[in-house]
């Protein structure tokens, strides 16, 4: 019963498309859908997707993330805070990477930190696009580019879409 139920399933969705197509108008293949008692798959959005930060022994941390994009950067920053929920006066360092994790050593024992990452998406080498046009997982900073394909940046703009701080207390 399961393997009829799926065999028609992609009948009535050809179905369907073409009589949305024939029509012009898509609520028609929808209502076709519908009435044979299947359901519309609901699209997907990109979802927020946090880093952790994780205790990986004294002094040290480990900061992950799902991919966002194949290739894309990740740049973290982090530095020493007073208390949970106040950004770091002026965050230590920014990292640079593309890999997913990375470790953090050499932090002091006891001290609260503030983390924090944004994802750069790599520049898209289509010759009719100047935006990458990668279907992300989570919010990244899309990479505005020249059509000759080179990194374009404004001088005195936000260049990053950075994600909350998050807070953890070193061991």
């Amino acid at each position: 019963m399961v393997t009829g139920y799926n065999q028609n399933a992609g009948y009535i969705q050809g179905i369907a498309r073409a009589q949305a197509i024939a029509t012009g108008d898509i609520n028609v293949g929808i209502n076709l859908v519908q009435e044979s008692g299947y359901e519309i798959k609901k699209t997907k959005s990109p979802s927020k997707r946090m880093f952790k930060v994780i205790n990986a022994g004294p002094g040290t941390v480990v900061i992950t993330t799902k991919s966002v994009a194949p290739k894309a950067g990740y740049i973290r920053q982090y530095g020493p805070t007073t208390g949970k929920n106040i950004p770091p006066a002026t965050p230590d360092e920014d990292i640079y990477s593309l890999g997913v994790s990375v470790y953090i050593n050499n932090l002091r024992s006891g001290t609260m930190y503030g983390f924090r990452e944004a994802s750069i998406l790599p520049i898209s080498r289509a010759t009719t696009n100047v935006t990458p046009t990668t279907e992300v997982k989570k919010i990244a900073t899309p990479t505005v580019a020249t059509k000759t394909h080179k990194a374009s940046f404004t001088d005195g703009a936000e260049h990053y879409n950075w994600s909350p701080w998050t807070y953890l207390g070193v061991q």
